[in-house]
């Protein structure tokens, strides 16, 4: 078996996350970096898949948030500290079992069944 790459796939956001029904509205990378507007929280998550021998890989995500203003930062912070052992625990929920995560390198990746098999994931 082929042993695959470390993949990285990066996405971001704009959002006011403690709105009721939030809207996510991707940035092209330079605008997401100069992006300052007011009432905003920027936000930045991973998917990242690296091997680790015998044809196995390890799936990892990680977010990051900066609000664009002291009122935002507060508002996210306490929008943080209500809703976060909630969202942690569907993202745990949601991280890809194998089979999901064989097809998720498909997807994103290219990379071809023959390569990998729901069965080389741990």
């Amino acid at each position: 078996m082929a042993e695959l790459p470390g993949r990285e796939i990066v996405m971001g956001g704009v959002t006011q996350p403690w709105d009721p029904n939030p809207v996510f509205r991707a940035l092209p990378p330079d605008e997401f970096a100069a992006f300052r507007d007011p009432g905003y929280v920027k936000i930045v998550w991973t998917l990242r898949a690296d091997p680790v021998g015998d044809g196995k890989s390890v799936f990892r995500t990680e977010t990051r948030a900066v609000a664009t203003d002291s009122e935002s930062r507060k508002k996210f912070r306490r929008y943080w500290s209500l809703l976060s052992p909630g969202i942690i625990a569907i993202r745990r929920a949601m991280l890809p079992v194998p089979g999901e995560f064989v097809l998720m390198q498909q997807l994103v990746f290219g990379i071809s069944r023959d390569n990998v098999s729901a069965s080389d994931m741990i």
